[in-house]
């Protein structure tokens, strides 16, 4: 298991998050476990990059996919709505 990483995350911190699925970094990151091959680090709820594994994600390298929030998608459709270059809907 990585012990340094981007985030500064202690073993603890890092055992937490597989635990519950989530962690809090600071009041603008959110770290999320989407399931077995996909992370998410969410900055203020408006940009989400996606990682393949937890160690991409604790060094955030190797980036996946980077989605933004899009307001005008999200008033027509009336739920938060986030895109990516591609127009791909997550």
């Amino acid at each position: 298991m990585t012990t340094t990483n981007f985030w500064d995350l202690t073993p603890e911190q890092i055992k937490e998050f597989n635990d519950k699925g989530t962690f809090h970094v600071n009041s603008h990151w959110v770290l999320n476990k989407v399931n077995d091959t996909e992370y998410e680090a969410t900055y203020d709820g408006l940009y989400i990059h996606i990682f393949g594994s937890l160690d991409d994600l604790l060094n955030r390298k190797n980036e996946v996919d980077y989605f933004e929030y899009s307001p005008e998608l999200s008033a027509t459709r009336q739920e938060e709505t986030f895109v990516n270059s591609k127009g791909n809907i997550r």
